[in-house]
């Protein structure tokens, strides 16, 4: 199921949201899967607010932009699969057809930053991502 067609089904009950974008990688393995700065990944944000805005005019927002290492999503690995039971290659194909149209080679990395530069970065990514909130209407007052 694609991300909007997720938040289509379960729009009706939310009540509160986060908001975070996320970024994407083939590795080895599988995929990278990071949080990037809102607006710099693949999420179509402006539909996904439009969506739960239709069903919630009252929605709250959580602003999310959590700056670590892209989680590594083993996929193409047989001890990935081993607890799912019955999954059909056409959802694995989707997964890294999507992965593939969206890749970023640029996903950001925190090793080797400590203190301040891991501090600044933080803080640029949290401000970029304020900024973009706001060009998408979101403006801190309960949006």
């Amino acid at each position: 199921m694609e991300t909007v067609e997720t938040v289509e089904a379960f729009a009706k009950y939310a009540v509160t949201t986060h908001i975070k974008d996320m970024g994407v990688k083939e590795y080895e393995d599988g995929l990278l899967l990071s949080e990037v700065p809102v607006g710099k990944g693949f999420l179509d944000m402006k539909r996904i607010l439009e969506i739960c805005e239709k069903s919630n005019p009252k929605i709250q927002y959580n602003l999310e932009m959590t700056t670590r290492e892209p989680l590594k999503v083993p996929c193409l690995t047989d001890r990935y699969w081993a607890t799912f039971g019955e999954v059909w290659g056409e959802q694995l194909a989707r997964a890294l057809s999507m992965v593939r149209k969206h890749q970023q080679d640029d996903l950001m990395s925190i090793a080797g930053k400590s203190g301040d530069s891991l501090y600044e970065l933080e803080e640029r990514n949290e401000v970029e991502s304020v900024r973009h909130a706001q060009t998408l209407g979101l403006n801190g007052q309960g949006s």
